[in-house]
């Protein structure tokens, strides 16, 4: 018998930060919410490694858990291919994936 139950992390409140690669700081912010998505991501390697834990499985979570913060710094909206006028260079942006 399975039941049906929503998944426990609220994977729905993960919100991109756009970085300006123009500003040396964080705004609040921005700050607050890397802050938050590095914590809902945690969370859900947490929940995982226990589920994998009790299915035998194992593991620990010591590397993904760690590097969250740059892997989620790495997603943020970021310069992907310049194209060049005769004046000067057009960044474009896209999120990346």
């Amino acid at each position: 018998m399975s039941v049906a139950t929503e998944f426990p992390i609220p994977l729905n409140e993960y919100k991109v930060v756009t970085l300006d690669p123009g500003q040396s700081k964080l705004t609040d912010q921005q700050r607050e919410q890397l802050a938050a998505n590095i914590q809902l991501c945690r969370d859900a390697i947490i929940f995982f490694t226990a589920i994998a834990d009790a299915k035998g499985l194992g593991g620990h979570t010591g590397g993904p858990y760690d590097t969250v913060p740059e892997t989620l710094i790495g997603r943020v909206e970021r310069p992907t291919c310049c194209r060049f006028s005769s004046t000067k260079p057009a960044i474009v942006w896209q999120l990346s994936t």
